[in-house]
């Protein structure tokens, strides 16, 4: 457990492990499931982007059907896209989300 120590040290109080208080604040819109495919939308672009720099084919990550390398099919693909967005007091869910890619388009 960490302590706040005072600036004179004689006064300790315990600070709980997940101190929501000091953790990055984000804003509102980034919630709003079309922010979230905006989001992804230029996720995918730079990986993309970045794989034609790179010469890396069959990037996983870039797959329509989501199959793993070695033919099986993945936990993710077969029960579909989770998105958890996470904020200062609350955990927002959403399963089996059906996430348009550009290359669906």
């Amino acid at each position: 457990m960490d302590f706040i120590v005072s600036i004179h040290g004689s006064h300790q109080q315990p600070r709980a492990e997940n101190d929501l208080s000091m953790a990055p604040k984000a804003h509102p819109i980034s919630c709003e499931p079309r922010r979230i495919q905006v989001d992804i939308d230029q996720a995918m672009s730079l990986v993309r982007k970045l794989d034609v720099e790179k010469g890396i084919e069959d990037n996983i990550l870039c797959t329509a059907d989501h199959e793993k390398i070695d033919g099986e099919k993945s936990h993710v693909g077969s029960m579909g896209r989770i998105i958890i967005v996470r904020g200062l007091t609350s955990v927002k869910e959403a399963k089996h989300v059906r996430i348009k890619s550009k290359q669906n388009m």
